[in-house]
C-alpha cells in the first residue's frame, strides 16, 4: 500500500475555476448567427438590385437622359443613399421584430445583454452597406448587359462571402483579427459583441478603419462610375475604366 501522506508531502495544490461562459451563451450565439445572416442576405439582395438597375439604365439608354439633367456623381450618391435607407429600414424592422418577440417571451435579461450589440449592429450596417453599395453601383456601370454582372460584381461578392464564411468556420483568434479589418469588420464585429464583451479599442479600430476605407472606396468608386456609366457596347474592367478621361 502507498502512504497518501508520502505522496502529498512536498507538493502544493490549488483550485482554479475555469472562466464561466457568458450568461445566455446559447442565445447570444444564436443572435450572432442571425446578425451575420441578416447582413449577408440584405447586402447581397440590395446590392444586386443596385447593380442590375444601373445596367438596365445603361441598356435602355435612360441613363443618357438622366445624365443630361443631373450630374453623374449625384446619380451615384442618390442610388447609394436611397438603397441604404431601404436596406436599413428592412434591418430595423427585423431587429424590432426580434426585440418584441424576446420581450413577449420574457427574455428581458437577454435583451439587456444584447442591447449594445444591436445598437452597434445598426451603426456597422450603415457603414458597411454604404461602402459596399458603391462597389455594386460600379459593377453595374462596368457591365454592358445583365450577363456581365456575374464577373463585375465579383469584388463586392467576395467582400461579403469571405467574412461570412470566416464568421462560422474561423477560430476565435482568426475572427478577432478579421473583425478589425475595414469593411469586413462590419459583418463580424457585431456578432462578436453579441457573443460576449469586446475591448473598446478593437471596436474603435473597426469603426475608424471602416470610416477611412469607406471614404476612399466612395471616392474611387465615384471616379470609376463617372467614367464607365455612359460607355456602352462592351464590358469594362476597373483599370480600363480608370484610364478613361474623366467627364
Amino acid at each position: 500500500n502507498v502512504d497518501r501522506s508520502t505522496l502529498e508531502s512536498g507538493t502544493a495544490t490549488k483550485t482554479q475555476l475555469l472562466e464561466p461562459a457568458p450568461e445566455n451563451a446559447g442565445a447570444r450565439e444564436a443572435a450572432a448567427f442571425v446578425m451575420v445572416i441578416l447582413f449577408f442576405l440584405t447586402a447581397l439582395g440590395f446590392g444586386m438590385t443596385i447593380a442590375q438597375s444601373v445596367t438596365q439604365e445603361k441598356e435602355s439608354r435612360v441613363v443618357e437622359i438622366l445624365a443630361a439633367a443631373v450630374p453623374i456623381r449625384a446619380l451615384l450618391w442618390g442610388k447609394i443613399a436611397g438603397n441604404t435607407v431601404l436596406a436599413l429600414g428592412q434591418v430595423l424592422l427585423m431587429v424590432a421584430a426580434a426585440i418584441v418577440s424576446a420581450a413577449f417571451a420574457g427574455q428581458g435579461n437577454l435583451l439587456a445583454d444584447l442591447g449594445p450589440a444591436l445598437a452597434w449592429y445598426v451603426v456597422f450596417f450603415v457603414l458597411g452597406f454604404g461602402a459596399l453599395s458603391t462597389l455594386w453601383a460600379v459593377a453595374g456601370a462596368l457591365a454592358s448587359r445583365q450577363q456581365d454582372l456575374t464577373s463585375t460584381t465579383l469584388p463586392a461578392q467576395m467582400l461579403l462571402m469571405i467574412p461570412y464564411f470566416l464568421s462560422f468556420a474561423g477560430g476565435d483568434a482568426v475572427r478577432e483579427v478579421v473583425s478589425m479589418i475595414p469593411i469586413v469588420s462590419t459583418i463580424i464585429m457585431p456578432g462578436r459583441m453579441a457573443e460576449g464583451s469586446v475591448p473598446a479599442w478593437q471596436i474603435g479600430v473597426a469603426i475608424g478603419g471602416t470610416l477611412v476605407a469607406a471614404v476612399l472606396l466612395v471616392r474611387l468608386g465615384t471616379a470609376i462610375y463617372e467614367r464607365a456609366l455612359l460607355r456602352t457596347g462592351q464590358k469594362l474592367g476597373y483599370r480600363e475604366a480608370l484610364s478613361i478621361e474623366g467627364t
